[in-house]
């Protein structure tokens, strides 16, 4: 009736020339599991920033400066460094929230019907294109994963949907 299998070129051309006739699902682990990667990263990063402001602070404690001392260099790298940890933070969280969504709302075998998904799919790259940055790629990479194999990774919500559609019909009841 259908395979499974990842994004690998080589499975997708066993299944065109041996299997073509059966439905050919994503597997979705690897899926998640790139988005988690792409998440710890993005809160390393932030991480990273974190301390490299709690630093400067020390170093400005240290040498005794305040508020009165803005045009100092110390100052104002704090205040890029500022800048810098609002940016991860914020572009971390982002992805973190798409990326639970994708896997508890999208990509559960409970959930709307495949064309819901697939609005909601899209939605999800959309904002992941939205948050790429020139200076960290990764996020560009995971989209564009998700965009390329979304066909597959959603294949089972059909089968469910036409599954489903069987029994209402057998035993006419509505659908919704």
């Amino acid at each position: 009736e259908y395979m499974i299998a990842d994004a690998g070129k080589g499975i997708k051309a066993a299944h065109e020339a041996i299997w073509s006739d059966k439905i050919l699902q994503g597997d979705v682990w690897h899926i998640f599991d790139e988005g988690e990667t792409l998440c710890r990263l993005l809160e390393k990063k932030a991480q990273g920033a974190k301390t490299k402001r709690e630093e400067l602070e020390a170093k400005i404690m240290k040498n005794n400066l305040d508020s009165t001392h803005i045009k100092s260099p110390l100052t104002k790298k704090l205040a890029k460094a500022l800048k810098e940890e609002k940016k991860w933070f914020s572009l971390a969280t982002d992805v973190r929230i798409l990326v639970h969504w994708l896997r508890l709302d999208i990509l559960s075998l409970a959930g709307a019907n495949w064309q819901e998904r697939m609005d909601l799919m899209d939605f999800v790259i959309k904002e992941l294109e939205k948050l790429e940055t020139k200076t960290y790629k990764r996020i560009k990479t995971f989209r564009v994963a998700l965009s390329n194999q979304k066909e597959n990774l959603l294949a089972f919500a059909k089968i469910i949907d036409e599954k489903l559609a069987y029994i209402a019909q057998k035993y006419e009841i509505p659908l919704s």
